[in-house]
């Protein structure tokens, strides 16, 4: 079995701010790390959450902020 290496993972920082959504860590990663956490974040985005509370407003509208910023996530809205 050949191994590949061009694969990428992602770091255990991104994925415990993923797992605590920790919004002000998830804005602290480079591009590399914030493009293999695209679908989570267009998703966290994008649909309804179970938590309306006005902490959480706040959150998404970081997470917004924060894929706005992201030359591939503009690139796909250009589209």
């Amino acid at each position: 079995m050949t191994e590949c290496t061009s694969l990428q993972f992602v770091s255990p920082f991104a994925f415990e701010a993923m797992q605590k959504v920790d919004v002000v860590c998830l804005a602290s990663l480079s591009d590399p790390e914030l493009r293999l956490l695209l679908p989570c974040l267009v998703r966290m985005a994008l649909c309804a959450p179970a938590d309306q509370s006005q902490s959480w407003a706040q959150d998404k509208k970081l997470i917004l902020r924060l894929l706005s910023g992201v030359e591939a996530v503009n690139s796909i809205v250009a589209l």
